[in-house]
C-alpha cells in the first residue's frame, strides 16, 4: 500500500509526465497533516493521470479533496488464507499484529496487570514485534518494559515476526483483542480483524468504527464503548461463555469477507478500460 514516501519517490522518478494507465496507488488509510496534504496536492497537480485507490469512501473523498481526479473505491484485498474450522473450546486471549500506541498496546498491558492480580488463570498471547519501520515509539517501549516486569506466568510473548503457519496458529481458540484508537480507526479497515475472522477467531473492538460495523454485521464478537481493562474483560466473558457459537459466526464472516474483499476486484479494476461503475 502507498504512503507519503511513495509519492516523493514517484515525483523524483517520473520526470515531466505520467501517461494514463501507468501508475496506480492504493492508500489503505490516510492521516493528513498540513505538510502531507501539500505534498499530495502538488503530486496531484503535476500528474493528473495517476489513479489512486482506497478501501472506503472516506479515504477516496480525502484523496479527491487533495486534487486527485481519478480516485476510486476498490475493496481492500484480503489475504487469501485457507478456510479455518470453528473452535469449540476457548484457549485464551490474543493481541495480534504490531505493538503500537494507536493499536492500544498500553491497554493490553493494563489488562495483563489486572489478570496478574486475579485468580482466573487466562492464557494471553501478545505479539510485541515492531511496526514496518522496525522500531517502537517511546511510549510503546515503556509499555514493553512494564509488560515484562509484571511476571504473569500465563503470558506468551512473540517479539519476532511469525511465519505464516505460526501466525495462523495463534488465532485458534482465541478471542482477539483490538483496543485500537477510535479516532484513528473510525473508517479504517483492519487486517487483523480480517485475519481473525478468517481463522474463526471472535474479536473485541472499539465501537463506532469499521471494525465494530463488521463485528455487528456478523455477530462475531463484541464492540465496546469503554476500552479499559475491566470493560474488555466483561466483553471477554460474554464471548467466552458461548465460545463455539461466536467462533462459528467468525468463521462464517471470514467466508463472506474473503469473497467480498477478494483481490479479484483489484485485478478487474486494473485490467478494465474504465473503472467498474464508471
Amino acid at each position: 500500500t502507498s504512503g507519503r514516501t511513495d509519492l516523493i519517490l514517484l515525483d523524483l522518478a517520473a520526470g515531466v509526465n505520467i501517461p494514463p494507465k501507468k501508475v496506480f496507488m492504493y492508500f489503505h488509510w490516510l492521516r493528513l497533516s498540513p505538510s502531507k496534504t501539500a505534498l499530495f496536492r502538488k503530486v496531484a497537480r503535476r500528474y493528473p493521470h495517476i489513479e489512486v485507490l482506497g478501501p472506503t469512501e472516506t479515504v477516496v473523498r480525502d484523496l479527491k479533496n487533495c486534487g486527485f481526479s481519478r480516485a476510486f473505491v476498490v475493496p481492500y484485498p484480503i489475504s487469501a488464507r485457507r478456510a479455518a474450522l470453528p473452535s469449540d473450546e476457548f484457549s485464551g486471549l490474543l493481541f495480534a499484529g504490531a505493538a503500537r500506541k494507536d493499536k492500544g498496546f498500553g491497554l493490553i498491558v493494563d489488562l495483563v496487570e489486572m489478570l496478574s492480580t486475579s485468580h482466573d488463570q487466562i492464557h494471553i498471547k501478545v505479539q510485541t514485534s515492531p511496526d514496518h519501520y522496525n522500531r517502537h515509539d517511546r511510549e510503546t517501549n515503556e509499555d514493553l518494559e512494564r509488560l515484562r516486569n509484571i511476571g504473569y506466568p500465563w503470558l506468551e510473548e512473540f517479539p519476532e515476526t511469525l511465519s505464516e503457519n505460526a501466525y495462523e496458529g495463534i488465532f485458534k481458540g482465541a478471542i482477539c483483542l483490538q483496543p485500537y484508537d477510535r479516532e484513528d480507526f473510525i473508517d479504517r479497515i483492519s487486517g487483523v480483524t480480517l485475519d481473525s475472522l478468517s481463522m474463526g477467531c471472535p474479536v473485541i473492538v472499539p465501537s463506532g468504527t469499521w471494525m465494530a460495523d463488521t463485528v455487528r454485521r456478523f455477530e462475531a464478537g463484541i464492540a465496546v464503548d469503554d476500552l479499559s481493562a475491566g470493560s474488555l474483560m466483561e466483553a471477554v466473558e460474554v464471548v467466552r461463555a458461548n465460545y463455539s457459537l461466536y467462533s462459528a459466526r467468525a468463521t462464517a464472516a471470514g467466508t463472506v469477507l474473503r469473497q467480498e474483499l477478494s483481490s479479484d476486484h483489484l485485478l478487474l479494476y486494473l485490467t478494465a478500460d474504465e473503472p467498474p461503475g464508471g
